[in-house]
């Protein structure tokens, strides 16, 4: 579709452009960023935890 000539596929060039940007950024920030985020949640609980239970 991205090298068709025809004007009804150039009406339909930005919406199919969007929508490909769109699930590679999605795909990146599920498998990449959101892991990465919990896993640093989870080293942060067990630091605090630790930390929280030396100082009593």
């Amino acid at each position: 579709l991205l090298f068709e000539t025809s004007v009804q596929a150039q009406f339909l060039l930005p919406m199919v452009i969007t929508l490909a940007w769109g699930l590679g950024c999605a795909s990146f920030i599920v498998l990449l960023i959101v892991p990465s985020l919990l896993g640093i949640m989870e080293d942060g609980r067990h630091f605090f935890s630790r930390y929280l239970s030396a100082a009593k």
